[in-house]
């Protein structure tokens, strides 16, 4: 079955539109920029935040994810003020080298947890969860992996424009698909949930995104 049906997709002939100088440029900055790793650290980490805003997600599991992109950008060459630009400024200014709001929330729920009469480590993180819903960590787990699908099917189609190459919305999902071992199905349902917010994420650098 075509991609197209299989989807549901009409097929459209559009006449291609040329890059631009511009666009051309805004792409070779974005993707050979130093600082990418950077740019997508902070991307994840508002996403996150919004999350906890929304009260999806407990501060503690941005505060851990806060503590791993630091560790891990340190490790990586970048400095630690470099990383804590990437911080949500929602989470404070005041450091120890670390952002304090994490420290402090870790500090918390261990010390709720070794002090309770009735001592439960998911319940004082605040990973335990309600009746029948998803526990935070599983929808934690379930948005990275939806974003990153839909990255990777932005940043392939990117690249393609880049080598004047015409990669599809549908065959970037199907290698995506492949590449991770799921259904096109669970890629394109990543993609369609996501898009509107990549979207406006890489227009923020310029790029040309159709």
């Amino acid at each position: 079955m075509p991609m197209a049906n299989f989807f549901g997709w009409k097929i459209m002939s559009k006449k291609r539109v040329a890059l631009t100088e511009q666009e051309i440029e805004a792409i070779k900055n974005y993707v050979n920029n130093p600082n990418k790793k950077l740019i997508e650290a902070k991307q994840f980490l508002d996403s996150l935040d919004d999350l906890r805003k929304a009260k999806v997600i407990p501060t503690t599991l941005v505060a851990f994810e806060v503590l791993k992109t630091i560790h891990n950008g340190i490790e990586h060459g970048f400095t630690n003020a470099e990383l804590l630009e990437t911080v949500p400024t929602s989470l404070g200014h005041e450091t120890i080298e670390l952002p304090v709001s994490a420290v402090r929330a870790l500090i918390s729920a261990w010390d709720d947890f070794r002090y309770s009469a009735s001592p439960k480590m998911e319940k004082s993180f605040g990973i335990a969860g309600k009746k029948n819903a998803r526990k935070p960590l599983t929808k934690l787990d379930l948005q990275k992996s939806e974003k990153y699908y839909t990255r990777r099917i932005f940043d392939l189609r990117i690249r393609a424009r880049l080598e004047d190459r015409k990669l599809t919305v549908a065959q970037a999902v199907e290698q995506v698909a492949d590449e991770e071992c799921v259904s096109t199905q669970t890629v394109y349902n990543a993609y369609k949930k996501h898009r509107r917010k990549f979207v406006e994420l890489f227009q923020e650098h310029g790029l040309p995104i159709n």
